[in-house]
């Protein structure tokens, strides 16, 4: 296909005719590689293809060599290209962002011209997310679907249409947005992975097949353990933070059952507002005179984890560093550069920007027991070149922006392994499947407000982990920050539940009921998440059904003796009456223990029920008004055993 790998040769020519010359399987008989050559030029092309036991998956994507001494231009870098079987009414599924309003699932027919997805903003997740499904009248539970994700944190490009004889193809890799990449003699160039799949049991096992790959290939030792309850200072006193007031907040986060402790923005010198002083990460001696070790010693003391915000892409103009490296940022030198959030970007993709990067992470790490980062990148790339400094080609730089962020983190998996490494951009601006490997926690969105959440989440876990959907204050003050809205503290909590949980309260604040109550939140997170973590998900009941009354999640353990089912109100009236929920991937010979949280109010005396039953016939609440608490907040959790 020419468009799949475009280039232009030394001599002009824009076109390579393959053909084949070798093929190699690994030792472990999961990898097979197909190595083409162009007839007449000294390039050659490896098909990269890679399997998982018990996952209906595959990797693809292609090396391309020169292996002649003139150089080759790449002028499109596509990974692979997936061909369903021919059918007529075939749907596309996508999913579009935008701040605040990320994994929008969209539905249309797959047409014979095809739709471009894309992102162009320097991050994957700017205007769509890297992902697609086709499928022929499936359902959550039910149905074949071809489904597959991108694994680049840069831009990107899927065109997903048919062929000239209306066979489904979708395409995709590397954006070819003001990017080209030149091959020198003995140069190869990999593009990155496109993972793709097939499922005959609907969307539900898409899902749950992107999750246990996630669980396979993550470098993070946090991706198949728990994740611990997060307080995060962010939420409520922004900048406005010293040592005095942190170390109460640690004792008081201690004692609501807190595991994890994070300083957020503000840590670092003359870092009052959000006009100055990225890149200047040394800790600010007037609100931590004595650095930052009394308030990490007694987080450790206390036997929390103590965590840290950083956002390493950015330099402040009001900044030592862009001072003394006025150069470094992404700009062109005949032009003043452009901000946004009153900030710059730093080009990554040079030698030394990377190096001072590395280095002072390191340093920050090395001196200081920190067990989690919350890693932040808060605006796009613009006027992407390099700034006349290198000589090089100016069509690069996205493409060495992305690989030199993921060689810091590397660095910091391989020498730093326990830490706990959550990814922000915006929210969930950059939550692709690539950054997985690396990052068991992510902001889903700088949206938190519950309403919204459900259905962020919906998208959201159509590729990531349930238990990666972080953020820095799920529970926090009401009327939210961003909707205005006043939620209960109970709803914010069992919404926080789907994925890891985070406090942003100013715990001072919370009066003794207050404080108990989020102490019986925190609980039941602790008491429940083995199963909501590292077991399966199903989604019963969507938020974008609008007729159903409830939205409803479930959780099964791997070895399906545990399960545990959401139900929040949908605000669809029914006054709070509930059809009996069929449950799904339980044991069908095992009778298990039904107990309810969140429903203080109601008695119930269930008697312990066979999976089979509770998966042909239901969960039901006989008649009881389960979700009458409140029309709007209602919402309770069940748990089987």
């Amino acid at each position: 296909s020419t468009e799949w790998f475009k280039v232009k040769l030394s001599d002009g020519v824009r076109d390579l005719r393959l053909s084949y010359k070798s093929y190699k399987i690994s030792d472990d008989g999961y990898q097979l590689t197909i190595t083409l050559k162009d007839i007449y030029y000294p390039v050659e092309v490896d098909l990269n293809y890679k399997i998982y036991e018990g996952l209906d998956l595959i990797d693809r994507n292609s090396t391309i060599r020169n292996t002649g001494s003139d150089s080759v231009l790449l002028e499109t870098m596509y990974s692979a290209n997936w061909v369903c079987p021919y059918g007529r009414d075939l749907t596309l599924t996508y999913m579009t962002s935008a701040w605040n309003n990320e994994y929008n699932l969209v539905k249309q027919p797959l047409n014979q011209s095809a739709v471009l997805l894309e992102s162009r903003a320097g991050v994957s997740n700017a205007t769509a997310f890297p992902y697609f499904a086709v499928d022929k009248n499936a359902t959550e539970d039910s149905g074949e679907v071809w489904f597959g994700s991108l694994q680049y944190s840069g831009n990107w490009q899927i065109k997903a249409g048919r062929d000239r004889n209306a066979c489904p193809q979708i395409l995709g890799g590397i954006s070819d947005f003001n990017t080209t990449y030149s091959l020198s003699a003995g140069e190869e160039f990999t593009t990155p992975v496109f993972t793709g799949g097939y499922v005959n049991k609907g969307f539900g096992e898409s899902k749950r097949q992107f999750h246990d790959y996630i669980r396979k290939t993550s470098k993070s030792v946090w991706t198949n353990k728990v994740i611990p309850a997060v307080y995060n200072s962010w939420g409520t006193f922004d900048f406005n933070i010293d040592e005095k007031l942190l170390l109460d907040q640690a004792e008081r986060a201690k004692e609501a059952g807190m595991e994890v402790f994070v300083i957020d923005d503000g840590w670092f010198k003359n870092r009052n507002n959000d006009q100055t002083s990225l890149g200047d990460w040394e800790v600010d001696k007037n609100k931590f005179p004595n650095g930052l070790a009394p308030i990490v010693n007694k987080v450790n003391e206390l036997g929390l984890i103590f965590g840290i915000w950083i956002e390493p892409e950015m330099a402040s103009e009001d900044s030592d560093l862009y001072r003394a490296h006025p150069d470094w940022i992404l700009k062109y030198p005949t032009r003043q550069p452009v901000k946004r959030r009153h900030q710059y970007v730093l080009n990554m993709g040079r030698e030394d920007v990377y190096e001072f990067t590395v280095n002072w992470i390191d340093k920050l790490l090395s001196e200081n027991n920190i067990g989690f980062i919350k890693w932040d990148m808060n605006r796009f790339l613009s006027e992407v070149n390099w700034n006349f400094e290198t000589g090089g080609p100016d069509e690069e730089v996205y493409i060495k922006y992305v690989k030199n962020l993921y060689r810091i983190f590397d660095h910091i998996s391989e020498k730093f392994p326990e830490v706990l490494i959550e990814n922000c951009a915006s929210g969930g601006l950059r939550a692709d499947l690539s950054l997985s490997k690396w990052c068991a926690r992510i902001n889903r969105s700088d949206d938190e407000d519950v309403m919204d959440g459900l259905k962020l989440n919906e998208g959201f876990t159509c590729v990531n982990m349930p238990k990666a959907a972080g953020g820095a204050c799920h529970l926090r003050h009401s009327p939210n920050g961003m909707t205005r809205r006043t939620i209960p503290m109970k709803r914010m909590a069992y919404t926080s539940m789907l994925g890891g949980f985070s406090v942003g309260y100013d715990l001072r604040r919370l009066s003794e009921e207050e404080t108990e109550e989020l102490k019986r939140y925190v609980e039941i997170y602790k008491e429940i998440r083995e199963t909501t973590q590292l077991g399966d998900m199903y989604l019963l009941s969507s938020i974008y059904d609008k007729d159903a009354p409830a939205v409803i999640w479930q959780f099964v353990s791997k070895d399906k003796e545990k399960s545990v089912i959401f139900v929040f109100a949908n605000n669809k009236g029914d006054m709070g009456w509930l059809e009996a929920i069929k449950l799904q991937g339980l044991k069908a010979d095992k009778k298990y223990n039904i107990s309810l949280r969140g429903v203080d109010d109601k008695t119930f005396d269930f008697r312990p029920t066979a999976g089979d039953t509770l998966m042909k016939m239901g969960l039901t609440f006989n008649i009881e008004r389960m979700l009458d608490d409140d029309s709007t907040f209602g919402c309770f959790a069940v748990i089987l055993d």
